[in-house]
């Protein structure tokens, strides 16, 4: 864990509904958040978040596919079989569980840090994950991107004879058109300054980001999120309802046909990145490690890794 960083990261619970009508919570298997260096240079240099920076990528309320820069940030890939990611939940058994996948835009207006719909001071550049700024919001901030695996593979009898298990987004989103994620900043901003723009190693280690100050294996393993005094409410586990708001429950499609699309990263995955472990939540939040910076290019990344354990 980063000390400077006590940023929230959000996205909702995954559950199964189950025969009776009830729901369970699917577990998640880890969360890994990249801080990546992505636009166009001619955009200005990557900026750290400002104080009281946040916004929301993806819409609750979605249960349609239509092609917009939005809808393209949110993606699944189905571990443990070939084929390219979707845009709903996969309809086959993922062996190695399903990862979803949130591009935040990182395209500032450079004034506002919050806005009532929490995305209007933020858009997504001309390649959703990288290309060119609109000149309405032509500050390049880092650009934040969500992983986080669930195991659905707990499930895999119910794939017979095309059938998929029931499952659900927190807010009843039978289709996964839904995801959405939540990023609320808490960085030290100029920490995280100084490791974008000196924190250059492809090596990965955290420990040769000078820029941070790390708590040690021991502290983050005792660390753990205090529930705030009155919030009662059962998330996990088997429950008899979801009580979230967002579009009234649709029925479950009964032969749904998922919309693939082509995957929106034109480049490889860098294996470098300086790792930093911060606060996550998956729904009920949990232990974390997170990750952070290399190089400042176009093209490159400060990765963020989160740990997350229910």
């Amino acid at each position: 864990m980063v000390k400077q960083d006590m940023s929230a990261y959000w996205i909702p619970q995954l559950y199964h509904r189950n025969k009776n009508g009830t729901f369970t919570s699917v577990k998640s298997q880890g969360a890994t958040i990249y801080y990546l260096q992505r636009g166009d240079k001619e955009d200005g240099p990557i900026t750290a978040f400002p104080d009281g920076f946040r916004m929301i990528a993806g819409d609750m309320n979605l249960r349609t596919y239509k092609n917009t820069l939005e809808q393209r940030a949110i993606t699944y890939v189905c571990l443990g079989v070939s084929g390219p990611q979707t845009s709903a939940f996969p309809k086959q058994n993922c062996p190695a569980g399903m990862r979803a996948q949130i591009n935040f835009p990182f395209c500032w207006d450079g004034k506002r840090v919050d806005s009532p719909d929490h995305k209007s001071h933020v858009a997504y550049a001309s390649l959703v994950d990288n290309g060119k700024c609109p000149k309405t919001h032509p500050v390049r901030l880092v650009h934040l991107f969500y992983e986080v695996v669930f195991d659905t593979n707990a499930y895999k009898d119910e794939y017979v004879n095309g059938a998929t298990p029931d499952f659900r987004w927190s807010m009843n989103d039978p289709t996964g058109y839904g995801l959405h994620g939540d990023f609320l900043n808490g960085w030290h901003r100029p920490t995280l300054q100084k490791a974008i723009d000196t924190c250059t190693a492809d090596s990965g280690v955290i420990e040769e980001c000078k820029a941070f100050q790390l708590f040690t294996g021991d502290q983050m393993r005792t660390c753990k999120l205090e529930r705030p005094l009155g919030l009662n409410e059962v998330v996990t586990g088997t429950i008899p309802k979801l009580i979230m708001g967002g579009a009234a429950a649709a029925p479950k499609p009964t032969a749904p046909k998922p919309t693939v699309t082509k995957p929106i990263v034109t480049v490889p995955k860098p294996t470098g990145g300086v790792k930093v472990p911060t606060k996550t939540t998956v729904k009920v939040p949990t232990k974390t490690t997170v990750k952070i910076p290399s190089k400042t290019t176009t093209r490159k990344r400060v990765v963020v890794t989160v740990t997350v354990r229910a």
